[in-house]
């Protein structure tokens, strides 16, 4: 018998990588990215999946406008300490459950330190090649070239080096192409399946159907 009752997905991703289109394929598995998510909105049509609890903790963590993070270090963390431990232990009372939010390429060990003993992890890591980020980047928020560059280098290597920590710490974790993924979206979401211990076809084929191709080229 495992002694592990909830597992723990958890997006490990750059900003404008796919991660969204990822979060969305792990929701319609049936693993809830949260009972309230982002809404969606001009460069982001599908919506985020990602849990407004969550996001609006670690807003207060960081001190930074949302999304830009000009300082991605941890500052508030007293603050909100015994709250985010509580947030975090609710949802390990959920038998399967997902976190996506790009500070947790910052934030993750600090995260799993609160998980309850009965939940484990499991990483799921959006890549994309950083130019298609950075240029991603500089059209939806109108940055210039270097500005988008630098933060999706910043990032980049803070996910980097995360993942070489799970690798490290023989976390289970699989990495999913964007590109891949967008090319042919029913291979790659069938592997995410079996990551996530999914084999309902229904859960799969919704999950399959969340895939627009339209947008690829737009973002």
């Amino acid at each position: 018998m495992s002694e592990f009752t909830s597992t723990c997905y958890a997006i490990l991703a750059t900003p404008r990588s796919g991660s969204s289109v990822l979060a969305g394929v792990v929701h319609n598995l049936g693993i809830s990215m949260g009972k309230e998510l982002m809404p969606p909105c001009d460069h982001n049509e599908k919506g985020f999946y990602e849990d407004m609890d969550f996001i609006d903790m670690h807003r207060v963590m960081y001190g930074t406008i949302p999304y830009l993070f000009d300082n991605p270090e941890v500052r508030n963390i007293d603050q909100v300490k015994p709250a985010y431990t509580n947030l975090i232990r609710k949802r390990c009372t959920q038998k399967v459950w997902g976190i996506k939010d790009p500070r947790m390429v910052f934030l993750l060990q600090e995260f799993m330190g609160n998980l309850t003993k009965t939940c484990r992890i499991k990483i799921i890591s959006s890549a994309r090649p950083i130019n298609k980020s950075a240029e991603s980047m500089r059209k939806v928020l109108r940055l210039d070239e270097k500005r988008a560059s630098e933060i999706i280098g910043r990032y980049e290597v803070a996910r980097l080096n995360a993942l070489k920590w799970v690798k490290e710490n023989g976390i289970p974790n699989i990495i999913v192409n964007y590109e891949d993924l967008m090319a042919d979206p029913k291979k790659v979401i069938g592997q995410v399946a079996e990551f996530c211990e999914v084999t309902d076809p229904v859960k799969i084929e919704a999950a399959n159907l969340t895939i627009d191709k339209t947008l690829w080229h737009n973002k």
